[in-house]
This record gives C-alpha cells, structure tokens and sequence, in this order.
C-alpha cells in the first residue's frame, strides 16, 4: 500500500510537474524565434522569396489563434517585381474545448489588405502554374491501396456523403472580415490588363440553420475594351449541420458600369432573386430573378439539376416589351430612319429553356416585334457540332414600316440614264470587277440543320403575300433550301435552292411561278422605258427557271452559269405602247427623210391605241458561259408579230438582240410596206439600251415599193394610151368600115 502511495504521490507530483511545464511552456514559447526557419521552409516549398514583418502572435488556450502582420510571398522569376500575394493582417482564432465536442466557435476573422499579381509573359507563361506544381511535388501522393489503407471505413463505404460520426454538433463565427483586397492580371501576351481593386466582403454571424447577413463590394476594370465597374452585393444566407443545403434570400447585386467605347451612357445593371442549393438532391432552384439593365427588365425562374455529374438546366425567361431604338441609342448605335417612326418602338420575348450537355432547347418561343408575333421553337442537339432543328411561324409583317422614309413632296424626277462614254465606262468597271464571295467553308461543312421557317403575311411596298414556307436541310456539305413557297399577286411561287460545299462551291436554283399576275412586280420597271409615256402590263406568267453555277467569285458565278428559263403568258394586256403605231411612224419618218413625201402617208391618219392585247407571249432562253440567249422570243395578237432573237451578256451587262414587228395590214398600195417586218435592232448596256431600225432592210422594201408603185403607175398610163389608141384605131376602122358601105351602096345603085 505504501509503495502505491508512492507511486501515486509520484504520479500526482509528474503530473503537475508537466501541467506546470505546459502552463510555463504557453506563457513563454515566443513563435517569433521560428520566424527564420518559417520562411526557409516556405521559400524551399514555393523557390520564392518570403517574408513577416512585424510579430507572430500565437495562442493555444482557451483559443488556438495566429495573427500575422504583414506578410509577402515573392514573384516566379522572369516577371515583375511585385510581390506574387501579401495580406496586411490575418487575425483568426478558434475555441479549443468546444473541438472535443464537435462544436467550432471561431472569433471574427479578419484579413485585412490582400493582395494578389497575377501575370502571363509573352510567351504564355503564367506566375502561378509553377507554384502548383512545387506544392503538390512537396506532397508524395499516396498509391489507391494506402489511400484506401488510411481512409475511414465510414467514407469507403459511403463514398461521398459525410460519416455522421464526424458531422459538427455546431457552428458558431463571429463573423468575417475581407478588407481591402486587390486582384491585378496581366498578360503581356494579348495587352490585357484586368484589376480587381477594394474588395470587401463582410458578414454577420455564422451558425447553422441561421441567417448569415452577407455584404460585398469591388472595383473591376478592364482595358480592352475600357470598363469600369462597380460592384455591391447583399444577400442572406442560411446552410444546416452537414453543408448539404444553401438558402440565399433576397439576393440584390448592383454592378454600376462605364465603358463608354460600346456603351454610350453609363450603364446601371440590377439583379435580384432567391436561390436554394441542396448538394444532397443536386438541386440548384433559381426563383424570382429580375434582371435590368440598358433599360430591359428580364425574368427568370432556373432549376439546376445532377450539378456534380450530368448538369440540366430547365427555365423560363421572359423579356418585357422595350424599345430599341432606346436600346441602340445607350449603346451608341445609330439607327437608320424608318418610315414608320414607331417602328422597332415594342419588342418582347417570352420563352422556355432546357440545356443538357451540349443540347439547348428553346420551347413556347413568344417573341412580339411590333404588329407581329413570331412563335415556335429552336433545339441545338449538339452546340459543338451545330445540330439545329427549328420550326418557327411569323404571323405577319409589313416590311413597308422598316424601310427608309420615301421624301414626300419630292420634286418629280426623270430618271437619266449614262450615254456615250459614261455609259462604256460603266459596262468597262462592271465587266472587269471580280468581287471575291469569301465563304465560311469549314462551318458550312459541319452544319446540320433541319427547321421550317414560314411568315403568314407579308406585305412590302406595293406587294402584298402569303403563305410564306421555307424549308432548310443542312448536312455533310451540302444545304438546301427546298422546298421554298410563296402566293403572290393571284399565283403561286414554287423554289428550290441548293449549296455544295463538299468540294468548291455549287450553287442550284429551280423556280416554278404559276398563273401569277405580272403587272405588280414588272411594271416598276418599266417606268421611262418609253420616255414619259407610262408603260404598264396586265396579265398572268408562268415560268420556270433551272440554272446552276459554281466559282468563288462574282464573275465566276456569272461565266459558270447553265440553265434555261422559260416564259409563258397568255391574253396580255400592254397600255401604252402600240407596236402598230410605232411601225407606221418608224417608216413615215424614214420615208419623209428620204424625201418620200408622196409616200409619207403611210402614217395616215392612225391613230394609237391605248392598249394592244397579245394573245400569246412565249421564250425559252438558255444560259452559257456567260450569255442568255434566246431564239424564239415571240408576242402575237390579232394586229401584230414581234419576234426575236440574240443574247444578254451578264458578264458586260449588255443586251444584243434583232426584233422584228409585223403588221398583218394590207388595205392599200402603200400599206404593202407594213406587211414586210420592221427589223429593230436592240443593244447597248442594260443602263442605255438603243434601238436601232435596221434601215438597210427598210430601205430595200420601199426601194422594192417604190418599183412596184412606179411599175403600176407605168402600166397604168400604158393601158389609158392603149385604151385612147384602141378606141381611136375602133373610131378611124369603124368611120372607113361606114365610108366602105356607103361606097358599095352607091355603086351597087349605079348598076341598077
């Protein structure tokens, strides 16, 4: 008993002894004499300067705590002097007892003055990679087995979900302190330099299951392009026992933005919403958010799910109705004049939104442009390899209200076209330009597009359709547009366009019009065709059109052309044109030039008509190495035959064709000359085309007339002195055949 005593008594002496040694040890271990091997041991694992200004201060009871003063860690060689990281002050502590039972209570903890450079050289490299691959070489990785060895069973066998053994009873901060920090990038690379400067990050006090008042603020500033920003974000944040759920409430973030080189004014964006992340559900639900800026009010309701393996992202974002014109006008961009000056003044957008790996889905798209309302839905199965699929109805639109204003009480003007060399010089620029059409070849051949985009009505200066339907299909290479279709002014538009891409460029274009009226689209172009005179045509085309082409450039498209184009019209109605008066006066001129004037009234006293109806309008035309031609132009009515052949050359935009007008009119002597054709030759450029009366051949027909009239003229005064000499020759063979009688009476009286 007395020897347990002892032992006891000794026992009780070590332990205060050591109780006493620990208490002595606490009060005086002065962390500051390990400040030389501290910095060693630091700059050996990061090969850059370190150092501490200033005292270490260590607690270790009731608080395990370090405060730091300033400290600086050293730049990778090869970049700037500017030290890599400091902080002015670190000040953090933690309560030892409350760690036996799984309880943190920390004080406020402070870091005060942060700052951190981070640079890229001309080359690429970085001041931070090098720094990485020193820490992580400073830490032998241990092989699966030994990993496997030392883990707990409870994680094994859960795999990621925490061991309950080893969840906090509670947490208790007094709150955090982020003052003044600084971020500096640099990368000497592309010239860009970025800073974040005073941030600060402030919160109320932390514990589980309670709401943790969040304060943030900084300055960012970029100089390319030039913005300055800055940023003020509040929210309140709520997290349980496990870390498993984040609730933050009434999240407002103001960013208050200048970059005047895209942004015109000083931009204010405003965000705010009520977000909920459950990392047992993989959840993320983004609700209420309201986002302003430039003037646009956005919303959105977002549900995040599989975030840790498969992310899905589910929304519906609503736009609310702006105006564009405010919009282009904050950014600086000028819009042209519109004739409608309440044009773009609404637009509004409502939509829903899947994305899925690299799938985006658009849904229930709303969108409102002013009159018109476009709906349906675009998907990108792939965004890396462009798979789209869409189908999207626009219900109406008049294109009218978005084109320039037309002046109004604009002085008429005549349309004046180049003559003489004006008119060479510009066939010569035309010809010889050679306008490179640079294709994104790489990216058409990766599309893979299949969608439908139709519009019910348009409506665009004086033409009014419908029934708009283009189909696109876009796979290895080759993008069609087929089939294409359109009802306008009483017919219909039947198309098809293609592109080949697989190789060089191929393009292919077939057009079926059907029983459309002619008259809304052709006569436009018609205006001063005839000089002042309006000119106007009335009637119903059929067409079709097959032509193919190929090239990378302009002329080449023109030169490698192939097809045929084909026109029929029936029963057309032209005002203001008669071919018949123009053949009369033709030759009348001619004729009263040549000082024909006994002739010259072959004009008569015709008079024009207002309008010549052609029972039958047809041509085929082919297309080749850069050429329209056309053999068997033809336009027929009861009065008149127009023919015509020759060629349009699209490469020198000029136009040389023999026309020929027949009359099918013979009343009179003179009148013979409108049964032979009128030969008209066309040609010129497009700009200034001449028609030239084929006076040879005129000449030849009055030459014949004028033999044929005198002929008849000739003969007639033959038959007049052949009638005066027969009835004087009847007058002299009748008198001798009455003085013969009268002689043979009186002899025959003298015999008796």
């Amino acid at each position: 008993m007395k020897i347990f005593k002892t032992i006891i008594k000794a026992a009780g002496i070590l332990l205060v002894l050591l109780v006493l040694a620990a208490v002595i040890f606490i009060a005086t271990f002065d962390a500051n004499k390990y400040k030389p091997e501290i910095i060693a041991q630091v700059e050996q694992t990061t090969g850059r300067n370190f150092s501490i200004d200033g005292d270490i201060g260590l607690t270790f009871y009731p608080w395990i705590g370090i405060k730091l003063g300033k400290t600086t860690l050293g730049n990778a060689k090869g970049f700037s002097h500017q030290p890599f990281a400091s902080i002015d002050q670190l000040n953090v502590k933690v309560n030892v007892l409350p760690l036996l039972k799984k309880k943190i209570e920390i004080n406020k903890i402070q870091l005060h003055g942060m700052n951190l450079s981070l640079e890229v050289d001309k080359q690429g490299n970085n001041n931070w990679s090098n720094l990485m691959q020193r820490k992580q070489a400073a830490v032998t990785t241990p092989t699966p087995t030994q990993a496997a060895a030392k883990a707990p069973q409870s994680a094994v066998s859960t795999g990621s979900k925490t061991s309950p053994g080893l969840a906090l009873q509670s947490l208790a901060i007094a709150g955090f302190e982020f003052v003044d920090a600084s971020i500096n990038y640099t990368d000497e690379k592309t010239g860009m330099q970025a800073k974040i400067a005073g941030l600060n990050l402030e919160t109320g006090g932390i514990q589980f299951d309670q709401p943790v008042k969040l304060k943030l603020s900084a300055r960012v500033s970029d100089n390319k392009p030039v913005i300055n920003s800055k940023i003020h974000l509040t929210t309140s944040l709520t997290f349980n026992h496990d870390f498993s759920l984040f609730t933050l409430r009434d999240l407002l973030l103001n960013v208050a933005v200048k970059a005047n080189e895209m942004i015109k004014q000083d931009m204010t964006l405003k965000l705010s919403t009520q977000a909920k992340i459950d990392m047992a559900q993989q959840q993320v639900s983004i609700s209420k958010l309201k986002l302003t800026a430039l003037g646009v009010n956005t919303g959105a309701d977002v549900l995040i799910t599989r975030f840790m393996s498969t992310p899905e992202i589910k929304a519906h974002i609503s736009v609310k109705s702006f105006n564009i014109h405010a919009l282009t006008e904050k950014l600086g961009i000028k819009l042209p004049l519109m004739t409608n000056k309440q044009a773009l003044n609404t637009v509004s957008l409502t939509s829903s939104l899947k994305l899925v790996k690299q799938s985006l889905a658009l849904d229930n798209i709303n969108m409102h442009l002013d009159k018109s309302v476009l709906t349906g839905w675009v998907h990108v199965l792939n965004l890396a390899k462009q798979s789209l699929r869409y189908h999207l109805l626009l219900n109406q639109i008049d294109l009218n209200d978005y084109l320039p204003p037309v002046a109004r009480n604009a002085p008429a003007t005549t349309t004046t076209r180049p003559s003489g060399a004006a008119a060479a010089s510009a066939v010569g620029t035309t010809a010889s330009a050679d306008e490179k059409i640079a294709l994104p070849m790489d990216m058409l051949r990766t599309l893979d597009v299949k969608g439908v985009f139709a519009i019910n009505a348009i409506h665009i200066q004086t033409y009014d359709m419908k029934a708009f339907s283009a189909t696109t299909k876009a796979t290895h290479g080759l993008i069609k547009v087929d089939p294409i279709t359109l009802k306008m002014s009483g017919g219909t538009i039947n198309a098809g366009v293609s592109l080949n891409v697989k190789h060089k460029p191929h393009y292919a274009l077939n057009l079926k019009v059907s029983n459309m009226q002619a008259g809304p689209l052709v006569n436009p172009s018609l205006k001063g065709l005839m000089g002042e005179k309006p000119l106007h045509l009335q009637g119903a085309i059929n067409a079709t059109a097959a032509v193919t082409t190929r090239g990378e450039s302009l002329n080449a498209y023109k030169r490698q052309a192939k097809g045929r184009i084909t026109l029929d019209m029936k029963q057309t109605r032209v005002t203001g044109f008669d071919p018949e008066y123009y053949v009369r006066s033709s030759i009348a001129n001619y004729l009263q030039a040549k000082g024909l004037s006994s002739v010259a009234n072959v004009r008569g006293y015709y008079k024009p008509r207002k309008v010549t109806v052609f029972n039958t309008i047809h041509d085929t035309a082919r297309i080749n190495h850069g050429k329209i031609k056309t053999s068997n132009f033809l336009m027929r009515s009861d009065r008149i035959t127009i023919k015509a052949h020759g060629s349009s050359d699209i490469m020198k935009n000029t136009v040389d064709m023999i026309s020929s007008i027949q009359l099918s009119r013979n009343k009179t002597v003179l009148e013979k000359l409108l049964k032979k054709p009128l030969f008209v030759h066309i040609h010129g450029p497009f700009e200034q085309l001449k028609y030239d009366i084929d006076t040879k051949k005129l000449s030849t027909n009055v030459n014949s007339l004028i033999k044929e009239e005198a002929k008849a003229r000739l003969k007639k005064r033959l038959d007049k002195e052949k009638q005066k000499l027969r009835k004087k020759l009847d007058n002299r063979r009748k008198k001798l055949e009455n003085n013969l009688k009268e002689k043979l009476r009186n002899k025959l009286r003298s015999f008796f």
